[in-house]
């Protein structure tokens, strides 16, 4: 197992990111009790647009159109491993139903139109503990938060042992980050910290590469996520690269792509697959022709779906500005003028 393809490594440091990045702007300020609710109900918003807008697109080119091929490509090459997906039977109103409800709350990995959304539940969960979190601190004063500080880690050390709820806890140490980077943010790229930062950066790749896989240990988990991402802003060379054109172009098509990838294997690649072996090419051949041609397809299909990340993120924004002060105040004026609406 590598770093690049440790896929509980890289849920886990998305997963303190999202932490980190829902909180940031908030610490500091106390948030109304109004403005909570309206975040809420904008982050689930957010998330639900693309995922609906996804899982309709598998139902009309995926199953309507029968080119699903993960079943036979996996007969053909069992370490292609994608037959459990899509083997129900589909419906626009079920599409529905597990876009606005079941990825959330009752998420179930057969019957499930987007397979890596199973990190959904997690998300969704994730980031309401964080907006709670901010919600709650900012109504104590500097003395009081750092007893919630402390007691936001005895929090996310029970998280860490609780197998139904760990993966919140990733969210609470990206909460814990961001409160301590911008209360340093005079020191945070110091040569001393430049340094050990860029250095654990470096080990925690090479140890990732030998550790064991075995997915119940999550507190090593945990902390080699937290080491990555503090690493990131805390080291000029690290900040310098992932803030490239060809990483923040990856960044702002990475919600799309991640949703995108598996119905794109089980359909072009798995098909591709398919007629590849029954051409003769061997798995060597056959593999480097699926991915050659994959990795660009999914690229390509999350960058037209990056229109429909922004309008999810713009319907967001517009609930979390949303006033209902000032609706019903329009209201009134254009009742009293005869204005229709």
């Amino acid at each position: 197992m590598t770093p690049l393809t440790d896929s509980r490594l890289a849920v886990g440091i998305f997963f303190i990111i999202s932490g980190f990045v829902l909180s940031y702007r908030f610490i500091g300020y106390r948030m109304e009790p109004a403005t909570f609710v309206k975040t809420l109900v904008a982050r689930y918003i957010r998330l639900t647009i693309p995922i609906a807008v996804v899982s309709l697109l598998v139902l009309v080119f995926g199953f309507y159109s029968s080119f699903l091929h993960n079943i036979k490509a996996t007969a053909l090459e069992p370490k292609w491993g994608y037959d459990p997906f899509y083997t129900f039977n589909p419906s626009f109103t079920d599409a529905l139903k597990f876009s606005f409800w079941n990825v959330f709350l009752n998420y179930d990995n057969n019957h499930t139109y987007i397979p890596p959304a199973w990190t959904m539940p997690r998300e969704l969960l994730g980031s309401y503990f964080i907006y709670t979190t901010v919600f709650i601190a900012g109504f104590h004063n500097y003395w009081n938060r750092r007893r919630l500080f402390i007691t936001m880690i005895a929090v996310s050390a029970f998280l860490v042992l609780n197998l139904r709820f760990h993966y919140t806890a990733f969210f609470l140490y990206g909460y814990l980050l961001a409160e301590y980077y911008k209360s340093n943010t005079t020191s945070n790229q110091t040569s001393p910290n430049n340094r050990v930062a860029f250095l654990a950066f470096i080990a925690l790749m090479i140890f990732s590469s030998f550790r064991s896989p075995d997915r119940s240990v999550f507190l090593p988990l945990v902390g080699m996520s937290l080491i990555v991402v503090w690493s990131v802003l805390y080291s000029q060379r690290l900040s310098a690269f992932f803030s490239n054109r060809v990483s923040l172009f990856l960044g702002k098509i990475s919600f799309p792509l991640y949703l995108i990838h598996v119905p794109i294997y089980c359909t072009f690649s798995s098909w591709l697959i398919s007629w590849l072996y029954g051409l003769g090419f061997n798995q060597l051949q056959t593999y480097s022709m699926v991915y050659l041609t994959s990795l660009p397809l999914v690229i390509i299909s999350a960058y037209f779906l990056y229109p429909m990340e922004r309008f999810a993120i713009d319907v967001s924004r517009r609930i979390s500005r949303f006033s209902l002060k000032a609706f019903f105040n329009n209201l009134s004026l254009d009742t009293k003028t005869g204005v229709e609406i």
